[in-house]
């Protein structure tokens, strides 16, 4: 039960970051909405960067749920990224640049890795 679970939720995880990150890769216009033609080339740019950092780590979690035995050193790794990733969008919103929604999504990634980080630890 608890390997099915850990499998699933890296697996989904997996292919949302998988997706997000190809997606930024192959189409990052989607986000250059700017007025100002070199802020928009800049926003592409930093757009493509964080689709190629987003994808390996999908993988990694697409990996992570096809075998979910050997993956416990990583964990901490996945713990620290979206801790990372979370804590970019909390801050935003303490700054008034974001609504209560977007760091309250980019939560649950790292609520559901610390939850199957629990389960990990209690197996063994």
């Amino acid at each position: 039960m608890r390997v099915k679970f850990k499998s699933i939720v890296y697996g989904i995880l997996g292919l949302l970051f998988s997706i997000g990150g190809s997606i930024g890769l192959i189409n990052p216009k989607q986000n250059a909405t700017a007025t100002n033609e070199q802020i928009a080339q800049d926003l592409i740019h930093t757009t493509m960067e964080l689709g190629a950092a987003i994808l390996p780590i999908g993988f990694l979690l697409i990996w992570s749920a096809l075998n979910p035995k050997k993956v416990q050193k990583l964990n901490y790794f996945f713990i620290l990224f979206f801790l990372l990733f979370a804590s970019i969008h909390w801050y935003e919103y303490l700054l008034g640049n974001r609504q209560i929604e977007s760091p309250l999504l980019n939560s649950i990634p790292l609520i559901l890795i610390i939850i199957v980080f629990a389960f990990n630890t209690k197996s063994t």
